[in-house]
């Protein structure tokens, strides 16, 4: 047998041998060496040949393709990847270009004045694995320190430094060999987003024995805000980044030199350059100084102004504004034309056109002192100075948004989408999410990962919407995928099971939103440890469910313990520099798939929402998880933890003002009602400048502002914040949406307080049909809305019409919650109130024995709610 099979493994391998120079021919590889091993392989395994040969071409045309990436996409010095000390044009890895000298011997670049970070960046270049992020406004000298950095330090290190981020992949698997390489990401921000930076990339890149290897970014710092310090529901950043961008060491390097730079700079003065710099240094950074920015800018909004370019300024301003709205590819010229009618001066009514657009286009890509306004990227399209879009804060207009959506790539997209969600343009949002799930299903199909984070980014804004049963069904269709994809334990899962819950709440099927929650708790606690931040912001979820199933001392409980694991977490981040990174990367500690509770809701409940003579609804911002006995507690943990967002993560980032607005609200329970005021007005001020004024976020501090205005007697004033709010949340979401239907809520709850129970009715009566609409008849929301139509009407002496309105909520609670739940209690107490006036006061003290008994039954004798039902027994019911 072994004679006959000679003969036929022999003429197999004489075919592959035939068979590979075409194969070699066909990749265009002549090396002798490859050839040889390739005959040798082929010998050996001859009876794969057919295998072999499709799958070697296979290899051979990807190396090639993969070739072809990064010699266009990367910058290379004679066709090949170049060494650190090689590269000596600046510009081409995002130096500003600077002034120019006055003397012929005088070079591009004025001498490096050294910073003060920079031991600290060649410390951690020098460690293999590092990840370096250096984080400042355009032209504080980022780019500048990074390559003086990277030279001192690793001068022979191959340079990987892609143009665009679909480059990134191509060039890190084209490099995997190189056993000293440095990454270079000038503008972070071009390489976040589908197909680019991502934790896995990274940890390939990075983890590999016997090399070193090191990422040094930078970016923007308005840039990277547009990651971090936005609201929890538009960070625009899969998990995946996120992470990556936990794992980098963050610098930051300020525009305005210190005087210790200043002083280094002083001994370069040979150079005019940098002593003219030192002259403008208390106005101007030196960096931004040599890059002529503040010049720049003067020129574009001289001639914005007025004069005889100002449709060029207007190309300019259309740019900006691109820019902005989230575009980070270059932008067409044709759209630049688009726009530029919208920012031309009006003259009679009509834009006023200006000059010639040849003309124009050739003032905005005029090369002025050191750059042009406008630079050509290629015949079609060009890019924007990006100083001049740090330098602007005027707010991005809904046409921009919506107009760059059509040319911008799936990426960019998900930044628009992020960015319209962020400034409270949701129909903006969710088209542009929904045109990003649309192109992922279709390119990589349904089950894919990225698919998958788009459709969580669409369900979420769904639910902001108030589009609740849709987000529901999507939420739930997208966590059923990732427990089939991802595992039922993975991040993204668990994110995905987080929505649902949240989603749930909102739909009243706490059983369920409980259900959810407590197994996201127990997974993250496991894996994580019970005191992440991705841990603790679904604790502190999971108390506000059991809040709402009555379920109080274990809310409490709960939310407490969350609060002292902040109080340790934030100290903590005090000395340990990873915990402050992971602080800053989660933001709101969510994934960005994530949205607030409610609109009208604050991770801190202070009064109670059952209390018999008040008019409340879901969603209430003055609730709370402590117990009033607790407060003085409350305070000191809510000032502790408000406190120490300030000292980490800055007194404007969300985060931040969120704890400060709950350690408001608990100062307003305790009776320190000024200083509540004030705490409120200073929350609404950052808000409103950091997120605008008709975000969510801010209405909602509006609307706590207004109610410690009445507190403090200050009803016009409180009603005039309260029309406010329900104003912009119709404008903003609808009539009927239930943040909308929340805020005429407070509203009616204000006029009722004024006596003006006329205007509470029918404000009233819109809630209650608002709520029977969109949530149904059962919905808690409804339920309450028609038990405080019951308190208006018996207010205004209409007890026959209150009764039956009180017992149809008392009934339907009961259905819900049970006997026992406190929602149920105090409707009983409400309609003990009505039959007591109606002069059944036999039924109406039965009632209120039965209250009586609930309170003390589930919160004991002393609890201020059982003595508070003591005392309107002993009243037989009679209101005060």
């Amino acid at each position: 047998m072994a004679k006959q099979l000679g003969p036929v493994l022999l003429a197999t391998g004489a075919a592959v041998v035939v068979v590979l120079p075409g194969i070699l021919a066909a990749a265009r590889l002549r090396s002798p060496a490859i050839a040889a091993s390739a005959v040798g392989l082929a010998a050996i395994a001859a009876v794969f040949a057919g295998f072999w040969k499709d799958g070697l071409l296979h290899r051979f045309q990807q190396d090639r393709e993969n070739a072809a990436f990064v010699r266009d996409g990367c910058l290379t010095m004679g066709g090949e990847l170049p060494a650190v000390r090689d590269v000596a044009e600046l510009t081409r890895l995002g130096v500003h270009a600077a002034r120019r000298g006055t003397s012929r011997t005088t070079t591009s670049q004025p001498p490096y004045v050294p910073r003060d970070i920079d031991d600290e960046l060649r410390e951690h270049l020098a460690a293999s694995g590092a990840f370096v992020l250096i984080v400042g406004d355009s032209t504080a000298g980022k780019s500048r320190a990074a390559y003086e950095g990277l030279t001192a330090t690793l001068p022979q290190h191959t340079l990987i430094a892609p143009q665009t981020r679909t480059a990134l992949p191509y060039a890190i698997e084209q490099t995997a060999g190189s056993p000293r390489a440095a990454l270079w990401l000038d503008d972070l921000e071009r390489f976040l987003g589908e197909g680019g930076l991502s934790r896995n990339m990274l940890t390939r890149f990075l983890d590999t024995k016997g090399q070193h290897r090191v990422v040094l970014a930078t970016i923007r710092a308005g840039e990277l805000d547009t990651y971090l310090r936005t609201d929890n529901g538009s960070r625009p950043l899969n998990r995946e980044v996120l992470d990556a961008l936990a794992l980098a060491h963050r610098i930051d390097l300020p525009r305005m030199f210190s005087p210790a730079e200043r002083d280094r700079a002083a001994t370069r003065t040979w150079d005019p350059r940098i002593e003219a710099a030192l002259d403008h240094a208390d106005r101007f950074g030196i960096a931004e100084y040599l890059s002529a920015g503040p010049e720049l800018l003067h020129r574009w909004h001289a001639a914005r102004d007025g004069g005889e370019h100002v449709r060029g300024a207007a190309l300019v301003s259309a740019a900006v504004d691109c820019r902005r709205a989230g575009v980070t590819a270059p932008l067409p010229r044709a759209v630049l034309e688009e726009l530029a009618v919208h920012h031309l001066p009006r003259r009679g009514g009509t834009p006023y056109p200006g000059e010639a657009l040849a003309q124009a286009w050739e003032w905005a890509t005029d090369v002025r002192t050191t750059t042009a306004l406008l630079t050509p990227v290629d015949a079609d399209t060009v890019d924007v100075y990006d100083y001049l879009v740090d330098e602007t804060a005027s707010p991005v207009s809904d046409t921009v948004l919506t107009t760059v959506l059509g040319f911008a790539d799936a990426a960019d997209t998900m930044r628009i989408g992020t960015i319209a969600r962020a400034h409270g343009r949701y129909a903006i949002a969710l088209d542009a999410y929904e045109r990003v799930r649309d192109t992922r299903i279709a390119s990589l199909g349904d089950d894919d990962p990225d698919t998958l984070t788009s459709r969580g980014h669409h369900a979420a804004v769904l639910r902001v919407l108030g589009r609740l049963r849709e987000a529901e069904a999507e939420h739930r269709a997208v966590l059923e995928a990732r427990v089939r994809v991802l595992g039922p334990d993975d991040p993204a899962t668990l994110v995905s099971r987080n929505n649902l819950a949240l989603a749930l709440r909102d739909l009243d099927r706490l059983e369920e939103a409980e259900a959810q929650h407590r197994i996201v708790s127990d997974v993250r606690m496991r894996d994580l440890g019970e005191s992440h931040p991705a841990t603790l912001t679904n604790r502190n979820n999971h108390a506000f469910v059991l809040h709402d199933l009555g379920q109080a001392a274990e809310a409490e409980a709960e939310h407490c313990a969350v609060l002292a694991a902040y109080e340790r977490l934030l100290d903590a981040a005090d000395a340990t520099p990873n915990t402050a990174a992971v602080l800053k990367s989660l933001g709101r500690l969510e994934d960005a798939e994530a949205e607030q509770h409610t609109v009208l809701d604050t991770s801190t409940r202070v009064f109670d929402p059952d209390h018999p003579d008040a008019l409340t609804s879901r969603g209430s911002p003055t609730l709370v998880l402590h117990a009033v006995e607790r407060l003085g507690e409350a305070e000191r943990m809510h000032r502790a933890v408000y406190e120490g967002y300030a000292r980490v993560l800055g007194p404007d980032h969300p985060s931040t003002l969120t704890s400060r607005e709950n350690l408001a609200v608990v100062l307003h329970a305790r009776g320190k009602v000024a200083e509540a005021e004030r705490e409120h007005r200073a929350v609404v001020d950052h808000f409103a400048r950091v997120l605008g004024p008709d975000h969510p976020s801010t209405l909602t501090s509006r609307c706590n502002l207004a109610v410690v205005l009445q507190a403090l007697g200050r009803a016009p004033e409180a009603e005039k914040e309260h029309r406010a709010v329900l104003e912009a949340f119709t404008r903003l979401l609808g009539p009927d949406h239930p943040s909308t239907l929340t805020s005429r809520n407070y509203l009616a709850a204000l006029l009722l307080s004024q006596d003006k129970t006329a205007q509470a009715e029918a404000e009233q009566r819109v809630v209650l049909e608002g709520f029977g609409r969109v949530l149904g008849p059962e919905h808690s929301s409804t339920l309450t809305s028609r038990g405080n139509l019951g308190v208006v009407l018996h207010a205004l002496g209409r007890y026959a019409e209150a009764e039956p309105e009180l017992r149809a909520a008392l009934e339907g609670f009961a259905r819900r919650r049970g006997p026992l739940h406190p929602s149920t209690l105090s409707a009983r107490s409400n309609h003990a109130a009505a039959l007591h006036s109606l002069g059944l006061v036999t039924e109406a003290e039965s009632e209120l024995r039965a209250v009586l008994d609930g309170f003390t039954a589930i919160l004991g004798a002393d609890h201020p709610r059982t003595l508070r039902a003591r005392e309107t027994l002993r009243r037989g019911g009679r209101r005060r």
